[in-house]
């Protein structure tokens, strides 16, 4: 009788594994996406700084009335991309940032924009 009254609790095996099947399905599946997000979230800070750059360009023009003259102007260091002016003219410039590191799986690729605010390399990419 004084058996019944000690009950042994516990988890089986079987449950143990089945919990830890759950949680690596999960994690398949949410991990992709985290590095999505990753991607998006670095690309943000890419395009940030090419606009930080290209105001200094602008300011310059004003300045000076051409972009050749660069000498105040200063690169934007990032973890993730490498940014460069491409071209300068006395009336136009091009500004890219390519990808580094981590970012360079990105499918936007390197990221340019130019005097006339035309963005690249595809509009969904600055959305």
């Amino acid at each position: 009788m004084k058996k019944s009254l000690y009950k042994i609790k516990g988890v089986t095996l079987i449950e143990l594994m089945a919990v830890i099947c759950i949680i690596g399905i999960l994690a398949a599946i949410a991990y992709p996406s985290y590095q999505s997000q990753l991607s998006k979230v670095r690309r943000s800070e890419g395009q940030q700084l090419l606009l930080v750059l290209a105001s200094q360009l602008e300011d310059n023009y004003l300045k000076n009335r051409d972009y050749k003259n660069l000498e105040n102007i200063n690169l934007p260091q990032s973890d993730y991309y490498n940014f460069n002016i491409a071209y300068a003219s006395e009336q136009s410039y091009t500004l890219t940032a390519t990808p580094k590191q981590a970012q360079v799986d990105d499918p936007c690729g390197t990221l340019s924009i130019t005097d006339k605010q035309v963005m690249g390399p595809r509009d969904e990419c600055w959305g």
